[in-house]
């Protein structure tokens, strides 16, 4: 019981934290873009341009342009409740979301390959004159297993984000160190 008691106290304290902090980034966001409101008010605009960017744990990033009608800044937030604000310029404003995921080019098309020089990369498609998506470090090839070798030469599929994990905690002990 006492233990139910002290978790509830933990509780209400970080809930009454997180009020405090949500009021003060609140107040920044308005006293951010108050003027650019204004502006937007003395040229007749009733709408502002919003760009959505979603950041994808395989480091691609998606963008998406939408307008809104201008009310207030409070309003807007609570639109895109879990967004960020980034920032704002004029008629736009940058709205952030980190995604824990990995994006729709990678679930589609993701190949985990190794370069010639032993990067270990992330493709659009096969290794093959493929657009890499994401670099991560060089693999030690003289320590590698010749089967995993084969297997980054010829490609390893990657569709989920526990594909993406896998392939990279296997790669990891094989991790070359930095001269």
């Amino acid at each position: 019981m006492e233990q139910f008691i002290f978790m509830k106290m933990v509780f209400r304290s970080i809930l009454a934290v997180m009020v405090i902090v949500n009021f003060f980034l609140i107040s920044s966001i308005v006293a951010m873009g108050g003027n650019q409101i204004a502006v937007a008010a003395e040229t007749h605009s009733t709408s502002i341009s919003v760009r959505l960017e979603r950041h994808y744990v395989d480091g691609e990033i998606s963008e998406e342009y939408i307008t809104e009608p201008i009310e207030t800044i409070e309003q807007l937030m609570g639109q895109y409740h879990g967004w960020i604000f980034v920032s704002q310029n004029g008629d736009e404003m940058i709205l952030k979301k980190d995604v824990p995921d990995l994006s729709p080019l990678t679930k589609a098309n993701g190949f985990f390959s190794i370069s010639n020089d032993g990067q270990l990369n992330l493709y659009d498609g096969s290794a093959e004159e493929q657009p890499i998506i994401q670099s991560f470090f060089r693999l030690d090839t003289k320590k590698l297993e010749s089967g995993l070798h084969d297997q980054l030469r010829s490609g390893i599929r990657i569709g989920t984000l526990d594909d993406y994990r896998e392939v990279l905690s296997i790669c990891l002990p094989y991790r070359q160190e930095e001269m």
